[in-house]
């Protein structure tokens, strides 16, 4: 049991930690709490997040069990969208097995465009249309989108890049992405606690987008072993990030790996961290009823 990711620094003891705080009656509990608390729906995003990864390392599951979990992430997903967008106002909903008529008295603060691209990674991966509907519904009137600090991200001209990608040529698409590096590396520049980061997460990341975009099989599998290497030389560290459970899986990339499948490339590349039943679409989701 643990460590089927192959960490070099693999803490044995914090992984049991976790899932036995986990899994242990808290989970029930948590979504009770959510069937009838609509802001908590962007913490279950996150817990089932989480719940994936510990059942999937602890290797004592199915797919069907890992894929509701998929499945409660996409209804937290679309649940916190929906809610957001109609503040005041009950939406009906589900939560896991229960359908809810949840609502929102205020904004919350899990609105922004980071967020969006957090969901539309994830939803890619599950390959949920209805989630991908609404995160790109959103524009610079909604509530995740019309703060105006939104233009400064790094993500905006990615986020934009995405919604708008079958109306676009090469030209464009490479123009958006360099605005968006430009402005992570200005950034990023003297950020000393993020260097590491920006170079072996952030970096990688971008060159395997590139590839996806604008090369083609070879050069996409290429980048692709890259970015996993930069990725578990930055997880797999002895400074403490080896027990950080948001390092264990790279969802960011296994989301690029699997559109790269979904448009007829073959994955060559193998590693423990690359789930391949995910690119293969085991756990897609194409309906949030249970």
């Amino acid at each position: 049991m643990g460590n089927k990711i192959d960490f070099k620094n693999w803490d044995q003891e914090i992984f049991e930690y976790k899932l036995s705080k986990n899994f242990t009656g808290f989970k029930e509990k948590f979504i009770g709490v959510v069937q009838g608390n609509a802001t908590r729906l962007h913490n279950l995003f996150i817990r089932n997040r989480l719940w994936f990864t510990l059942k999937y390392i602890e290797d004592k599951t199915s797919i069907e069990e890992l894929k509701n979990y998929f499945r409660h992430a996409m209804q937290s997903i679309y649940g916190h969208i929906i809610t957001e967008e109609h503040i005041g106002e009950s939406q009906e909903i589900w939560v896991a097995d229960k359908k809810v008529q949840l609502k929102k008295e205020r904004r919350g603060s899990d609105t922004s465009i980071d967020t969006l691209i957090n969901f539309f990674n994830f939803a890619s991966i599950c390959r949920c249309e209805k989630a991908i509907e609404a995160i790109f519904r959103q524009d610079g009137t909604g509530p995740f989108l019309d703060n105006p600090n939104s233009v400064k991200s790094y993500y905006y001209e990615y986020f934009f890049l995405e919604r708008s990608l079958h109306k676009i040529d090469e030209s464009i698409i490479k123009r958006e992405l360099d605005i968006g590096n430009k402005k992570a590396e200005k950034f990023y520049e003297g950020e000393d606690e993020w260097k590491d980061w920006y170079q072996g997460i952030y970096i990688p990341l971008s060159e395997l987008k590139y590839a996806f975009f604008l090369g083609d099989e070879t050069s996409f599998n290429e980048k692709l072993q890259i970015a996993l290497d930069k990725d578990r030389a930055f997880s797999d560290d002895s400074k403490g990030r080896c027990s950080n459970s948001d390092y264990w899986i790279p969802w960011d990339i296994i989301a690029l790996a699997c559109r790269a499948h979904d448009k007829g490339w073959k994955i060559t590349v193998e590693d423990s961290r690359l789930l391949t039943f995910l690119i293969e679409g085991k756990c897609n989701v194409s309906n949030l009823e249970p």
